[in-house]
């Protein structure tokens, strides 16, 4: 049997989520939510090895390296990449105060193709 429903632990969470956020407690979360971002975003962009295209206002923002990154640090395959990118985020729980962080695998196309 399929449902297009969500499962009764996500709809009461989202639930939940609206009604906080429609309270002064919510608000105040929120406003904490959107200047952590900013300030995240701030530090980041000031990389010269990676480059985001997510919205400026968004608490989620994906991070990518770019073609200076890949260069200097002759990182020529995706396995070099992803291999980086997975030390980056092994080495952020050691901060404390810490910030999720997780990197997503690159698909090629080709490797889409055989699908």
């Amino acid at each position: 049997m399929y449902s297009a429903s969500l499962p009764a632990i996500l709809a009461v969470t989202a639930s939940e989520s609206i009604s906080l956020l429609q309270k002064k407690e919510g608000e105040d979360q929120l406003v904490l939510l959107q200047e952590n971002t900013h300030l995240l975003r701030s530090i980041l962009d000031r990389s010269e090895y990676v480059e985001t295209t997510s919205d400026i206002s968004s608490p989620v923002v994906h991070y990518r390296l770019n073609s200076l990154a890949i260069s200097t640090n002759s990182l020529s395959t995706l396995d070099d990449q992803e291999r980086l990118l997975q030390e980056i985020v092994d080495e952020v729980p050691t901060i404390p105060n810490g910030i999720p962080l997780c990197w997503t695998k690159i698909l090629c196309r080709s490797t889409i193709m055989e699908y």
